[in-house]
Parts: structure tokens; sequence; C-alpha cells
């Protein structure tokens, strides 16, 4: 009995390889619709086991370019894979993408960056006030249909960031420490890199786009009078010199 099993395996997998390297390039493109609500992509080229799409729009975010190469060996782990990458002078990007029954996607191994201005795109309808990049690693990540994250592991750091309210100001780097929270989605903590702006804060947010911000944040140069002003506008410090931090909402559909 098990070496028929084996053969059919064998056979199915034989199929499954022979049907990628004849199926069209719109096939994957599909399966990235299907899964990401608002996905598109001007052109599509290739097949599905080797292709490119360019011109690609998910909630305001633009990647002129994005390539493919499917992962067979992974069909042994019962993924269908492809590993990605990014072809955009601003946005940088590598990684496996894996499809499932369930409509998730889920992402291993993810590095990239790209800037601030870019990331709000997904976060807000209007431009944030601030500039930086964004460089992420992150070992797992998974989205659900709406493309909301359901789980995530790794780091996100902003670098070099500055609040464009009038005069720029310098708030230096930061690190998001993010982990999967079960039922909850992820949790994360935020950390100062030695910035002008200590921070030291918690990150939730919910499968479906809710977040909430807490910590305390604070002067790390006392002297500095226009981060001291801007800081003002969160109202008067605690009796530690320490602003707190509340806030929560949503993220833009």
């Amino acid at each position: 009995m098990k070496p028929v099993v084996g053969y059919v395996l064998l056979g199915l997998a034989s199929f499954l390889i022979f049907l990628a390297l004849l199926a069209p390039a719109t096939l994957l493109a599909d399966q990235f619709g299907q899964r990401l609500s608002g996905f598109s992509a001007q052109a599509v080229e290739g097949s599905a086991a080797r292709g490119s799409m360019s011109g690609v729009h998910w909630h305001g975010l633009r990647i002129d370019r994005l390539s493919w190469r499917w992962r067979p060996l992974a069909l042994l782990a019962g993924r269908l894979e492809f590993s990605l990458r990014s072809d955009d002078p601003e946005l940088m990007l590598t990684g496996d993408a894996a499809f499932g029954f369930n409509r998730r996607l889920q992402f291993r191994q993810l590095v990239g960056q790209l800037p601030v201005g870019r990331l709000g795109q997904l976060a807000a309808s209007n431009k944030l006030p601030v500039d930086g990049v964004v460089a992420f690693d992150l070992p797992a990540l998974e989205l659900n249909a709406s493309g909301w994250p359901l789980a995530a592991q790794g780091a996100v750091q902003l670098l070099n960031l500055r609040a464009l309210l009038g005069q720029p100001l310098n708030l230096g780097d930061f690190r998001l420490q993010v982990e999967p929270a079960g039922a909850d989605g992820i949790r994360g903590q935020i950390k100062d890199a030695n910035a002008p702006l200590a921070l030291d804060g918690t990150l939730n947010l919910t499968p479906d786009g809710r977040y909430r911000l807490n910590g305390q944040v604070a002067l790390r140069e006392t002297g500095n009078a226009a981060l001291r002003q801007a800081l003002s506008l969160l109202g008067p410090p605690g009796g530690d010199g320490r602003w707190t931090l509340n806030f929560s909402g949503a993220l833009a559909p």
C-alpha cells in the first residue's frame, strides 16, 4: 500500500509542476487579487512559475514592478509558495509568499524598506506629516482577505524620522519588535534608539485593522525648545517630565 501512495503523491506533484510551467502569469496575479482586497496590476508577464507584474497597486501603495519565482519544493510541506522581489527605486522587498486554502496570504523572510510616506498610504487616506525610512525584517507575516495582519513576528525600524509640522524636527530612530498575540492579532514593543525623543510603548493591532498605542515619551535633549513645543500639543507633561501616549483608531480600508 505504501508504494502505491508514494506513486500517487509523485504523480500529483508532477502534475502540479507541469501545470505551473504551462499556466499563464495571470493565474498568480488573480490569486493575489483574491487574497488582498484592492490589489491590482496594470500588466502581467511570464508564466505562473516565473513572471512579473508592473504597475502594482494596493490600497494606494504602488510598486513599479514585482517579480516572482515558484518554489516547487515547498509542495513537500503542503505550501504553494513563491519567491518575491520588487524592482522599484524607492521600495525594496524580498521574501516568500504562500497561498493557503483559507484565503490567507502568508509571507516568510520578508525583508525590505520604503519611505515612511509610502507606508502611510496604507494606513491613512491623507499623507502622514512625517518623513523617514521604514525598514522591516519579518520572518513571518500573515494577512487576511482584507489585507490586515493576523499575525507577525520580527522587527520594524523607523530610521531618520522627522516631523513635518512647520519646521522639520528630527525625532531619531525607533524600533518596533512584534510578535503574534493569538486571536488578538499582533502585539509590539516600541523603543527609541538613543533618539532625541525618548519613547517606550506598546502597540496592539487586531485582525480587523483596529490599533491601540500606549506608552510614554520624554525629551532626551531637555534643551530642545522646538521639540518641547511640539510635544506641548499632547498637553502638559507629568511630574516625571514625561508625556503619556494613548491613541487608538482603525487603519484606512
